[in-house]
């Protein structure tokens, strides 16, 4: 789930150009994300995690993905106190987060939004 109205709020005070260019930089950000998850997710890599998911947190939950903010948070805090088992149990559902949002996006770019 995400907010549509933040995204749309966040994205509108650029300008359409700019609007354009944030979206397909965030689409092929949230593509490698999505790799680098599966490969630490893969490797039990948890210290990895804890990077990955401090950075998709702070933006997810800046333009309004709160599904995908809100587990990338637990991750990260899981992570943070060596709670491995918990921080690679979440880390399948982030990974649909990460497809889900990254879908959304680029049906924006797709319909020109």
């Amino acid at each position: 789930m995400y907010d549509s109205q933040k995204l749309d709020i966040f994205l509108n005070q650029f300008g359409e150009t700019k609007h354009q260019m944030l979206l397909e930089a965030y689409s092929s950000s949230l593509a490698e994300q999505r790799e680098e998850c599966k490969k630490a997710l893969a490797n039990s890599d948890v210290r990895k995690l804890y990077f990955l998911t401090h950075d998709i947190k702070s933006i997810a939950l800046a333009i309004g993905a709160h599904d995908l903010g809100h587990t990338a948070q637990s991750i990260e805090k899981n992570a943070k106190n060596d709670n491995d088992k918990a921080a690679l149990t979440d880390v399948p559902q982030l990974i649909d987060y990460i497809e889900d949002l990254k879908a959304v996006i680029d049906n924006a770019l797709a319909t020109g939004r």
